[in-house]
């Protein structure tokens, strides 16, 4: 069983090839499929979005789409800013304001490996965050809607900031220096979100002695876990 992991795809349209390479059993994408850090024209980021989303479509059993927060910017006026930051615009982000149902079922917030004690998702779970909201069981995240706004998730509580850098921060905008102080217990995260300096995959254990997979590192470098061993691998 191979699965196949990318961080923060940004419009890149690498993993296409990555996938015809790796032949993989699953894969995994942790999000922010808009929102480029490169020369990449709107139509382009647009033209990529559209490819992932229907690549799920026609492989839904071995494609798993998780949330970013720049996935969740075009729904900021009717959303909760506590799971996202200002919508920026752009082809992508008008065509997920007006597709929000598509982009609702194709993806989800995280995606728990329960016989391995392995969770994916955009930038982590924090404990704190969990007790704060009531939120019981890691299974509960992913029936939280993509609309969150009637769960009284506000802006300007004395916790809030906009670094990510709080304990109460949800899986789509906490940082990985706060998530190693507060991570859940008995599973390792996978995550991406925060760029690492020298884009390359980190693996860092946390004060409860759980493993973090820091994989926000494309186009540098993406991760598999082939018969439970974690490969890193270079493009």
């Amino acid at each position: 069983m191979k699965k196949l992991i990318f961080g923060d795809i940004h419009c890149r349209k690498i993993w296409k090839d990555i996938i015809r390479t790796e032949n993989p059993d699953h894969v995994i994408f942790l999000g922010d499929y808009i929102s480029t850090h490169e020369v990449i024209t709107d139509e382009d980021e647009f033209i990529n979005l559209l490819e992932i989303l229907e690549y799920k479509e026609n492989n839904s059993s071995m494609v798993t789409l998780l949330r970013g927060n720049h996935d969740l910017e075009p729904f900021h006026n009717e959303m909760d800013s506590y799971f996202c930051h200002p919508y920026s615009g752009g082809f992508s982000s008008q065509y997920l304001r007006e597709s929000k149902d598509r982009f609702s079922k194709l993806t989800q917030w995280i995606y728990i490996d329960e016989k391995n004690k392995i969770i994916f998702s955009h930038a982590g779970i924090s404990k704190i965050w969990m007790k704060y909201y009531e939120i019981e069981s890691i299974f509960d995240i992913n029936n939280l809607p993509l609309v969150c706004q009637e769960m009284g998730f506000t802006c300007g509580t004395d916790f809030f900031d906009n670094n990510g850098r709080s304990p109460y921060q949800p899986p789509t905008w906490i940082r990985p220096d706060t998530l190693y102080e507060v991570a859940i217990p008995e599973y390792t995260q996978v995550i991406g979100h925060t760029r690492l300096k020298d884009d390359n995959i980190k693996c860092i254990r946390c004060l409860n002695n759980e493993e973090m997979w820091l994989c926000d590192t494309l186009p540098n470098q993406y991760l598999t876990i082939e018969n439970d061993d974690f490969i890193i691998k270079n493009i």
